[in-house]
């Protein structure tokens, strides 16, 4: 099993949850009461929402991808095929469908 993916999804879902949870207090809260236009508290809203749900997508991303890796080590491919390096764009032939 790969541990970094493992260890990134722990990290990316403790971001998720602190900022959630903690920041809407700490940060969110007294920078929204702070600005003046409803355009500025609009955006700064949406900001803040499209940054909890990125932290919760790398969660959920690396946490579901960590065993897939393992599942397709158990059954003997050394690599993911989704994984693209330049070794494996190098070995595949571009084929033409013209004669």
């Amino acid at each position: 099993m790969n541990w970094w993916m493992v260890a990134g999804g722990m990290m990316a879902l403790i971001c998720a949850a602190g900022h959630a949870i903690v920041g809407r207090s700490t940060f969110y809260q007294p920078i929204k009461s702070d600005l003046r236009s409803e355009l500025l508290a609009g955006v700064f809203t949406g900001m803040w929402h499209i940054i909890t749900i990125n932290f919760t997508a790398s969660a959920i991303a690396l946490s579901r991808s960590a065993p897939v890796v393992a599942a397709m080590r158990l059954l003997g491919s050394s690599r993911p095929s989704l994984l693209v390096t330049p070794r494996s764009i190098s070995s595949h032939r571009c084929v033409s469908a013209e004669p």
